[in-house]
């Protein structure tokens, strides 16, 4: 008989949310240094209160079913949104600052504008040592957890991390740019997958070891060139080496130079990033991490404001 939903416990989600990601109860078990009976139990008053089906368990491993899929998805967002509440509510009560502020920030968010917070910082909290590191996302996210930073921000891939609070803070579009030059920029239209192949690929790389594992976002499957810094890549770009993607805007200045051209891909561009500030949780951030958090939003361009040309009509094709 389906309990009353009230009785849902969050320690109840947790164990859920640890059995999809290890794969198994044991696993689960082991993780959150329970016994694997009580972690059994746990599912099993969960699928009762709910009156679904979580876990199909007539395999050699339980599986999650349609209704456990559903149901780990609301799992996730109701203990994200929980560390979120534990975070920003013991923030309020913080009032030591910070002897020193470790922050990861994305290659793909370093910009000019960004100098804009660093005399209002070290004017407002000048005991505070500011320690920065431009990372890729992924490794910008792994120094957080690891305890090697404090704060991350960063472009979000894929799922949220458990432990972590990633608080949105607004998203970049991306857009194909190439030398005036380079073979491509002469190309009239949609460029051809198999053309594009034939060039050269500028991608950002990771010297995380695990993202080499994930699937490169937005490689066309050619021959590429990996940078680790975003500087050396535009210049690259600038160089007439191969072809990439850019964030908005740090293309625009480019376009308008006439250093760069824009070009169509066939590979469409990924939508708008989500841009993230990422902690631990349940840690609540020092005042000064906090308003760092609370300023890089209108210190940075991250939404598209006044983009001139990158938002004009398509330049006239010079023919083949």
């Amino acid at each position: 008989m389906k309990r009353p939903a009230q009785d849902l416990s969050l320690e109840q989600l947790r164990v859920l949310v640890s059995v999809a990601d290890h794969g198994s109860l044991s696993a689960a078990a082991r993780e959150l240094r329970r016994a694997q009976s009580s972690i059994s139990y746990s599912i099993s008053e969960l699928e009762e209160r709910l009156g679904v089906l979580l876990l199909d368990r007539s395999g050699y491993r339980p599986a999650l079913t349609p209704q456990g899929l559903v149901v780990l998805a609301e799992a996730r967002a109701v203990l994200a949104n929980v560390d979120r509440l534990a975070a920003v509510a013991s923030t309020m009560d913080t009032r030591r600052v910070e002897g020193r502020l470790r922050v990861a920030i994305d290659n793909l968010l370093l910009c000019e504008d960004l100098g804009r917070l660093f005399a209002p910082f070290a004017e407002r909290f000048p005991p505070t040592q500011l320690v920065l590191r431009a990372e890729s996302a992924r490794t910008a996210v792994s120094l957080v957890r690891e305890g090697e930073c404090d704060l991350a921000l960063h472009v979000l891939l894929g799922e949220v991390v458990a432990g972590l609070v990633h608080e949105p803070l607004g998203s970049i579009e991306l857009v194909h740019v190439v030398a005036p030059g380079h073979p491509l920029s002469s190309h009239e239209g949609v460029i051809p997958l198999a053309m594009s192949r034939q060039h050269v690929q500028l991608v950002m790389s990771d010297r995380n070891p695990d993202a080499f594992k994930s699937k490169d976002l937005g490689v066309t499957g050619g021959p590429t060139w990996r940078f680790m810094d975003m500087s050396l890549r535009l210049s690259a770009l600038r160089a007439g080496v191969g072809y990439g993607s850019l964030p908005w805007w740090m293309a625009d200045p480019e376009l308008r130079a006439g250093h760069l051209v824009r070009v169509t891909l066939e590979l469409p561009l990924p939508p708008p990033l989500e841009i993230v500030a990422t902690h631990r949780a349940p840690r609540a951030l020092g005042p000064a991490a906090r308003w760092v958090v609370q300023t890089f939003g209108a210190a940075v361009p991250l939404r598209e404001r006044d983009t001139g040309g990158l938002r004009a009509k398509p330049r006239p094709s010079r023919g083949r």
